[in-house]
């Protein structure tokens, strides 16, 4: 290839703060507690009149319970949603047109800058790369190691299939996918 991996994380220092989005996010994700017990924890906003379709069971105040009244109050608590991103990409013989690997290096630095994003904002990044059957498979986690891990992946996926004369063609199969 033209470039080398490191050039690939030289392009991205431009975007440290990652893509900028309408809101950040409002709390750190890190180290939340999950009970095998007790189920995810929640964070407590309000209490309002029990409605079965709308809360949990477990979700019910005990202490709030009259002898007489016929009112039953539940937690109204803040979930809190990781994002997947999961990125499709075509690592078929059409990267290898152009020239010095343009569309090559133009998916890699895209893959760069949504995973910077992804690791900003502490969601879970994932890849599914493909041709006429899946080649590469990696589920959604987070950190910036594993973005680092993922584009490395996808470098030496495409340098172990640089261009040859002898290779044999890597065809898209969007059905397979």
């Amino acid at each position: 290839m033209d470039f080398n991996f490191n050039d690939v994380i030289a392009a991205l220092s431009h975007v440290r703060g990652g893509i900028p989005a309408r809101r950040l996010s409002s709390r750190v994700r890190l180290a939340e507690h999950k009970s095998v017990f007790f189920g995810p924890s929640y964070d407590f906003y309000d209490i309002q009149e029990y409605d079965p379709e709308r809360d949990s069971p477990n979700q019910i105040l005990p202490a709030f319970i009259g002898p007489d009244e016929d009112v039953i109050y539940a937690r109204r608590c803040i979930e809190q949603h990781d994002i997947k991103i999961m990125s499709v990409v075509d690592l078929s013989s059409s990267l290898d047109a152009g020239v010095g690997l343009v569309k090559r290096r133009m998916l890699l630095e895209a893959l760069g800058f949504i995973g910077i994003t992804a690791t900003r904002f502490q969601d879970p990044l994932g890849l599914v790369g493909f041709t006429d059957k899946i080649v590469l498979d990696m589920p959604a986690r987070g950190g910036v190691n594993n973005f680092y891990y993922l584009l490395r992946n996808v470098f030496d996926y495409l340098e172990r299939h640089s261009i040859d004369k002898t290779s044999k063609k890597r065809t898209t199969d969007f059905f397979a996918m």
